[in-house]
């Protein structure tokens, strides 16, 4: 019954192309700050290898280096 409605075919056509652009950009917002996270986990680890801070049995160091996978 509501097919018959004039116009509502190409209405629905419009709100399905308007929900499918706004997945992709949100996806790749997503992805890009996921990138940018995992960027600076790795950078952050490379500066602790370089320095030789990165200590295994050091509490502090651990919690510092498990702190940044949490928050990118």
């Amino acid at each position: 019954m509501i097919k018959n409605i004039p116009g509502f075919l190409k209405l629905s056509a419009i709100f399905d192309l308007f929900e499918e652009i706004a997945m992709l950009v949100l996806t790749l917002c997503i992805m890009v700050v996921a990138a940018l996270g995992l960027i600076h986990v790795l950078y952050a680890v490379f500066e602790m290898l370089r320095t030789a801070t990165l200590s295994p049995t050091n509490p502090v160091v651990l919690q510092s280096l498990f702190g940044l996978f949490l928050r990118g």
